[in-house]
């Protein structure tokens, strides 16, 4: 039987649907996520298949190993965007392949500066964020830290700050406050992900997020124990503050607040949105 194969656009990144397209239930143990899928060339192909072990192919700028002994768990790119919706593949680590990897393998890759990846179910998952997008936490990272040191209430994080939230998830909020009384005597440990949650978890949302992803991610910071959590829209210059996962304000102008969880923390719209150097109107 043969199997008619959609023509994908070439000079552009592979989605993951444009994988199940064209593969099917492809083990996405076979795909190379470096140099990410569209982008590698004949170079790239024969230098990883010069490595021991390796035997690839090279499709529309995408390496697919020949081969792969251990398949089994191993997730498909249908299993994927039914995981997160269709999330860009680009940030899809694949080595280890998505179904087999560990929250040790995220910290890894996190210490060794390879890339910021979150742990989910076995995926490792990278982290997406613009120019833009890294100035705005960076103005509200600055901001809280400055409120939450003065008064002495626990540990400011930004997007490289991995955490524990669950068991079989390593999250890292854009920007994060932990309060002292997460910690026992308030001293905090060393350890690259300890077990803990934010208190309040700030996330910059870019074009690189589906709705799928953050509604999870919502989920799990209030099953942790998070009790104040802002979705921020760079785009659309708003701001969602929810404070359970039922009760949410969208705040389109003036203030928001640290309530419940930093009463007296301020920040108005304009100290995000308006950045030093930055056009105030699209």
């Amino acid at each position: 039987m043969s199997i008619a194969y959609q023509q994908r656009p070439t000079g552009r990144l592979w989605t993951l649907q444009d994988l199940a397209d064209h593969y099917g239930p492809i083990p996405m143990s076979r795909v190379h996520s470096d140099p990410p899928p569209g982008l590698a060339t004949e170079e790239d192909l024969l230098r990883i298949n010069a490595q021991d072990g390796h035997l690839c192919e090279l499709d529309c700028g995408m390496l697919i190993e020949k081969r792969v002994a251990d398949i089994e768990g191993v997730l498909t790119p249908e299993d994927l965007l039914a995981r997160f919706g269709p999330i860009p593949l680009s940030r899809i680590r694949t080595s280890p392949p998505p179904g087999k990897a560990t929250a040790e393998d995220a910290i890894r890759l996190t210490e060794e500066k390879v890339a910021l990846c979150e742990f989910v179910d076995g995926i490792l998952v990278e982290k997406t964020m613009g120019m833009y997008e890294s100035g705005i936490a960076v103005a509200i990272a600055s901001l809280l830290y400055a409120y939450v040191s003065k008064n002495h209430l626990g540990v400011t994080g930004g997007e490289a700050c991995m955490m524990k939230v669950l068991s079989n998830r390593v999250r890292m909020p854009d920007v994060c406050f932990i309060s002292f009384e997460q910690f026992p005597h308030g001293k905090v440990p060393r350890e690259a992900a300890p077990r803990v949650y934010p208190d309040f978890a700030v996330e910059v949302i870019s074009s690189g997020n589906t709705r799928k992803e953050m509604d999870d991610k919502l989920h799990e910071y209030f099953a942790a124990g998070t009790r104040l959590v802002w979705y921020v829209y760079p785009d659309e210059r708003h701001v969602h503050v929810y404070t359970s996962l039922d009760d949410v304000q969208v705040v389109t102008d003036g203030t928001l607040t640290g309530e419940p969880v930093l009463p007296g923390f301020e920040i108005s719209l304009d100290q995000i949105f308006h950045l030093p150097g930055w056009p105030k109107e699209d």
